[in-house]
């Protein structure tokens, strides 16, 4: 009988860590979106370095990617700004997505480094957009190196 408690307790120990490691994840997004507000009221190059180091330091963070059926396939949706500019979009949450134009899409979590690996990979696209239908930040090609410590 205890090698079946050990092994629920295993089970159990198992989803705790699980959790523990998303509620971390959910704090650090938290923290991302504290930093953008910070960096839109304050413009500060010392605003703009504590969250280009935030991002650096959570590369791994998973944040909301909507994606488009395209050529049989699966793509990332990209926005357009009004200059032309195109960059895919990221959500810190659910509630992030649904403000757009667009309310039904596909929607898969995807890493910082992940993205940065599409944007540097892709031709036609300038960068990432942190919440463009809230409290936009934009990472162009030029910020994406810095945080990657390439520039």
């Amino acid at each position: 009988m205890s090698n079946v408690n050990d092994d629920s307790n295993v089970i159990n120990d198992g989803a705790s860590v699980a959790s523990d490691a998303k509620a971390n994840e959910r704090a650090i997004i938290a923290d991302i979106e504290r930093a953008i507000t910070v960096l839109l009221e304050d413009r500060s190059y010392e605003n703009l370095a504590y969250l280009l180091t935030l991002i650096r330091n959570n590369i791994e963070v998973e944040l909301i990617v909507a994606v488009k059926g395209e050529n049989g396939g699966l793509a990332l949706a990209p926005v357009k700004t009004s200059d032309g500019q195109r960059f895919f979009a990221m959500f810190t949450s659910f509630d992030e997505q649904l403000k757009g134009p667009s309310k039904v899409q596909s929607t898969y979590e995807v890493s910082f480094k992940s993205i940065f690996d599409f944007v540097r990979n892709s031709n036609d696209i300038d960068g990432v957009m942190i919440n463009p239908w809230g409290k936009p930040f934009i990472l162009n090609r030029k910020l994406i190196d810095v945080v990657l410590g390439e520039q």
